[in-house]
């Protein structure tokens, strides 16, 4: 599966916004409830410390990857949790539906 997040900055005034994301897929294993960080779902884990990305843009970054589902796996949400440092510090969670989108 392949994942993507664009962040964007809506202000008058751009300045470099720095910080970190951090995204994990909840979904039941055989039936289990269970919560995986990206870190456990990337065959190539580029994922900084702690399986945190790194966020350094003006006006937006965009985030893709690949990611790899456990055999018996069903996905029900992927939470994104974005933290923004500095003057204009922030904290962002939020949690969607899982979609296929066929391309």
């Amino acid at each position: 599966f392949k994942y993507r997040v664009v962040f964007l900055q809506r202000a008058q005034k751009h300045a470099t916004i720095k910080g970190h994301l951090t995204l994990e897929v909840s979904g039941t294993d055989d039936g289990i409830p269970r919560t995986l960080a990206l870190t456990a779902l990337t065959p190539d884990p580029k994922p900084g410390q702690g399986g945190r990305l790194e966020l350094n843009f003006v006006y937006f970054q965009m985030v893709e990857g690949d990611i790899t589902l456990p055999a018996g796996f069903v996905p029900a949400f992927v939470r994104i949790r974005a933290e923004v440092s500095g003057a204009r510090s922030q904290r962002i969670d939020r949690s969607f539906e899982w979609h296929l989108v066929e391309i």
